[in-house]
């Protein structure tokens, strides 16, 4: 029945892209009834096949971290980082691709980016700040922000959370 099935119901077909943010998009569209392939399922595979085996496990877990405090935000991380980084018009994955090479490799990358931001983001999100006396403030601003049906906002603020800590203006 599994030979009958394949040769009768299913079908083959190539399709190429230029990019790998192009495929990505091409692969969403032609995959309409199966399992979504992530933006950053994307980001994952393409940096953990640079790290050495031992490293895998470890980065690994701060990923899957990273991933579950985040949850649903977590694609919005790497647009956001895309949008700290490079023009609006860039590739998404391919900005991430530069910025992980610029930051010294996959695993500097993930240590030094992507765990730091996530944790910021998760406090954007959830309009958390402390460590300053305008710190009240801040979370009231931030929750006001965080009603607002853009998020715009999020890619100067968090470029200026990574590059400040919690240093308030």
């Amino acid at each position: 029945r599994l030979v009958d099935f394949l040769l009768d119901r299913c079908h083959a077909a190539l399709v190429t892209a230029d990019n790998l943010d192009r495929a990505h998009r091409m692969f969403m569209i032609l995959n309409g009834t199966g399992k979504p392939l992530e933006r950053h399922d994307i980001v994952k595979a393409q940096l953990f096949g640079s790290v050495p085996a031992e490293a895998v496990d470890r980065l690994s877990k701060s990923w899957d971290a990273a991933q579950a405090m985040l949850g649903e935000n977590f694609s919005e991380l790497f647009s956001h980082l895309h949008a700290t980084h490079q023009r609006p018009s860039a590739h998404i994955i391919a900005t991430i691709e530069d910025l992980a090479t610029r930051s010294g490799g996959a695993e500097s990358f993930l240590t030094q980016v992507v765990e730091p931001a996530a944790k910021i983001l998760e406090r954007i999100r959830s309009a958390r700040h402390n460590g300053s006396p305008q710190s009240p403030a801040i979370e009231r601003t931030l929750a006001y922000l965080n009603r607002l049906p853009h998020a715009d906002w999020i890619p100067p603020a968090l470029l200026w959370w990574l590059q400040h800590g919690n240093e308030a203006p």
